[in-house]
């Protein structure tokens, strides 16, 4: 009878352990979203600032015009807005294609992931980040292949 309490008490205690390691790991992916969150919109209004203030903005940034910041910033905004969403898995893979489909249909938004496509890249620091900047990056690349074939007619 001993033993079957001690073999009890034991599979109760692994299955509490086990509940316990489960909460810990929901709380620590809770609090990187957080983090995530919380230095998105940071960034979400500094840009909201530099849209309003293109000529304040593009002074720190020597390859836009005032007139272009406001576009790149919204980019910016749009395409990390649309990764958060994709990191906290909230958009699915194919809602971020979709998207950027969209989004590439513009040439000035392909000149600007041309352009910002390296940053993305190298901020690309999880799992997550990397899988989101391949589908971008290869939708872009999709397009642009799109386009060339359309330009020889074949």
């Amino acid at each position: 009878m001993n033993a079957i309490i001690s073999v009890l008490s034991t599979l109760i205690s692994s299955v509490a352990l086990v509940g316990v390691a489960v909460s810990l790991l929901l709380q620590a992916r809770q609090l990187r979203i957080s983090q995530l969150q919380a230095s998105r919109s940071l960034q979400s209004e500094l840009i909201r600032i530099a849209i309003d203030n293109p000529t304040i903005a593009s002074a720190t940034a020597s390859d836009l015009s005032p007139d272009e910041y406001p576009k790149a910033a919204f980019l910016n905004l749009a395409l990390k807005s649309l990764e958060m969403g994709y990191s906290i898995k909230a958009f699915p893979a194919e809602s971020v294609r979709i998207q950027m489909r969209r989004r590439f249909e513009s040439e000035y938004s392909r000149a600007w992931w041309a352009h910002a496509r390296d940053v993305f890249k190298e901020e690309a620091g999880t799992r997550r980040g990397r899988e989101f900047f391949a589908l971008v990056d290869s939708v872009y690349r999709d397009t642009i292949d799109a386009l060339r074939h359309d330009e020889h007619g074949n």
